[in-house]
């Protein structure tokens, strides 16, 4: 695809939404229900493109990229009747007369840019929110996963006016394209570095955008939790997409009287979800890139392996892995793993963790497991981070209710059901002078009988 070519998608794209056809409630229902239409027809082919790309397995397919889009736009529908409904305000004393609110406007036309980690997951999310605030999108898919983001473009070129959704394939000359043009909005997930290149792209054109970048999340297990449970939910975070994932534990504090008997737990969970060797398990994916297996290798580099670490680069696998950190500051703590790895450290007092949150940009999860309430008490007002889960890692990201995003280095802006919505749209505000302004007072020439009189009147 050539520059000009992008070009004459997004002149399109304007010219359909200057229609005002995207405004229209049916319209947006009609998309919605012929997206999850299209999603269904396409469950097949896209698992089996998720399969060549990365060997995700069809359970993991099917719930995180599949299920989850169907999910929230089944909530969107039911609930978008009233999210565009506007929203009145009281009359003052100023404005006796007037009418006055507000409306969630359409932004226009939108540019979407998915990562490779949930191709499908991650570009169609975004999409629902989209057409249910009443723009016009365009879709980068990743070509990182190039099986994956074909059957993607095809999908949306068979149920879509080009018009109204269209998908751009390509690597990075392509996205370099895309981010000289203007749009309306830019909605963008990946990591940080990219993060950042996107926001000066669209500071050129005082471009809106939400960043949905990563982090290295944290899972702080304390004294008094259930080591059995806590260790099996985090292994399973952990391996889960073989731990390409935004918010997958990236590292465990674990209290110093725990210690041994969660290493031990972990050991056990490993080979109970996915067997005494994890390369034979259907239910195991692998690394996405050659270039990505070689950075995960490389941060176990002097480090102590204390299970797994065993790995095979002709079929980008690699072991689940438990590491205690060697050294000062290793690599493996400084940047996020996305891998399925997990290095453990034990603390003893609860301060220590909080210090260690603390020393690092925000995470867009923290994940803690005690019984306890002084335990959260001491963790939550004391760290930041785009969420808190309890006792699970995870599960919250599928709750289509619940915003999703991140907090400085891990992003902004957040997205799901209502808060996408409002991401996607802008507030207007509608005010209606319904009598002409007949008090005196409020033009020139003035007077301090007329300042006393808007005075008491701002008292009153």
């Amino acid at each position: 695809m050539t520059q000009k070519d992008i070009q004459n998608r997004i002149a399109a794209q304007r010219t359909f939404f200057s229609q005002n056809t995207t405004r229209e409630y049916r319209f947006r229902m009609d998309q919605l229900s012929c997206l999850a239409k299209a999603i269904r027809a396409y469950e097949k082919p896209l698992a089996n493109a998720l399969h060549a790309d990365m060997k995700k397995p069809a359970f993991e397919a099917f719930t995180s990229e599949i299920a989850v889009p169907l999910l929230d736009i089944s909530f969107t529908k039911k609930h978008l009747k009233r999210w565009m409904k506007p929203t009145r305000y009281k009359k003052t004393a100023l404005s006796p007369f007037a009418k006055a609110q507000t409306i969630p406007e359409p932004r226009g036309n939108v540019l979407i840019i998915a990562p490779w980690n949930y191709p499908v997951h991650l570009a169609l999310l975004p999409l629902v929110s989209s057409i249910a605030a009443g723009n016009c999108s365009l879709i980068k898919p990743s070509e990182i996963t190039p099986e994956t983001s074909q059957v993607l473009t095809q999908m949306i070129a068979e149920y879509f006016d080009p018009g109204f959704i269209t998908c751009v394939e390509g690597a990075v000359q392509e996205t370099q394209w895309l981010l000289e043009e203007q749009y309306d909005y830019i909605f963008f997930t990946g990591s940080t570095h990219v993060g950042k290149i996107v926001m000066r792209a669209a500071a050129k054109h005082l471009t809106p955008l939400t960043l949905e970048l990563g982090g290295k999340c944290p899972v702080i297990v304390g004294a008094d939790a259930n080591i059995n449970q806590a260790a099996k939910d985090i292994i399973w975070g952990t391996c889960a997409n073989a731990g390409q994932t935004c918010v997958a534990p990236d590292h465990v504090l674990v209290h110093q009287s725990q210690k041994d008997a969660f290493i031990a737990a972990c050991k056990t969970h490993i080979h109970t979800l996915y067997g005494k060797d994890p390369q034979k398990s259907p239910d195991y994916a692998r690394i996405v890139s050659d270039s990505h297996f070689d950075r995960l290798v490389g941060l176990l580099e002097g480090q102590d392996i204390v299970c797994g670490g065993t790995h095979n680069k002709k079929e980008r696998y690699i072991a689940p892995t438990l590491v205690s950190p060697k050294g000062k500051n290793p690599k493996i703590m400084q940047e996020e793993i996305f891998g399925p790895l997990l290095p453990i450290i034990s603390f003893s007092q609860t301060k220590e963790v909080v210090a260690h949150i603390q020393s690092h940009p925000s995470p867009l999860a923290i994940y803690l497991y005690a019984k306890k309430s002084i335990t959260k008490d001491m963790i939550i007002p004391h760290t930041k981070s785009g969420a808190v889960s309890v006792n699970s890692v995870l599960s919250y990201t599928a709750h289509p209710g619940l915003p999703f995003g991140g907090v400085g280095d891990s992003g902004f802006g957040a997205y799901h059901g209502k808060h996408g919505f409002d991401a996607f749209t802008y507030t207007r505000t509608i005010y209606t002078q319904n009598r002409p302004q007949r008090s005196a007072f409020r033009f020139p020439p003035y007077s301090a009988k007329t300042l006393g009189l808007v005075k008491k009147l701002f008292r009153i």
